[in-house]
C-alpha cells in the first residue's frame, strides 16, 4: 500500500465531522478570510490524480480554491491560453486563436437525423437541451440549431398552443 492510498484510507475512516478541512486564515484584509489547505497533504492527494470538485470536497472548498494552491504549490501547471502568438516565416507575429473546448462534431444531417429519432424515441418528452446532453454523451458535440433543425426534419414544426 503506497502513502497516499494509507492517507486517503485514514482520511475516509474518520468520522466527517470531526474531519479537518481547511483552515481559515485572517489577513486583515476586507473580505472573505483565506483558506489554507495542507500542502504536504494536497500533494499527496493530487498523486492520487483526482479531479479538483473531489479534492475541494475533501477539503470543504471550492474547487478553484484546491486548483489555485496547486498552482502556488508547483503541483499543476496553467491551462492552455487560448490566444498564442506565432512567427511566420517573413518574421512577423500573428495571434492565434486556439480554443480550449473540443471541436464541433462534423456529423451529416441524416446521421444526426437517425441519432435524434432513437433518441426521442426512448425519450419522447426529451427537449433540445436534453437531446444535446444525450448527444454529448454519445460522442458528438452538435449545436442546438442542427438539433432544431433535425427535430423540424424528423418530427415535423411544432404545434402551435391554439392547435
Amino acid at each position: 500500500m503506497t502513502a497516499c492510498e494509507a492517507l486517503l484510507r485514514a482520511w475516509k475512516s474518520t468520522p466527517p465531522l470531526l474531519q479537518p478541512k481547511s483552515k481559515v486564515f485572517y489577513t486583515g484584509r476586507k473580505g472573505r478570510p483565506r483558506a489554507g489547505i495542507d500542502l504536504t497533504v494536497l500533494g499527496l492527494l493530487t498523486q492520487t490524480h483526482r479531479s479538483a470538485a473531489w479534492l475541494a470536497d475533501l477539503f470543504g472548498t471550492h474547487p478553484r480554491t484546491v486548483t489555485h494552491h496547486q498552482q502556488c504549490a508547483g503541483l499543476k501547471g496553467a491551462g492552455q491560453a487560448p490566444f498564442q502568438t506565432v512567427v511566420d516565416a517573413n518574421g512577423q507575429e500573428h495571434q492565434i486563436h486556439r480554443p480550449t473546448r473540443p471541436e464541433m462534431s462534423d456529423i451529416s444531417d441524416e446521421e444526426l437525423d437517425k441519432l435524434l429519432n432513437g433518441i426521442v424515441g426512448r425519450c419522447p418528452g426529451y427537449g433540445c437541451g436534453q437531446i444535446k446532453d444525450a448527444l454529448n454523451r454519445l460522442g458528438h458535440r452538435v449545436c442546438r440549431q442542427h438539433i432544431d433543425a433535425s427535430k423540424k426534419r424528423v418530427h415535423g414544426p411544432n404545434l402551435t398552443f391554439s392547435q
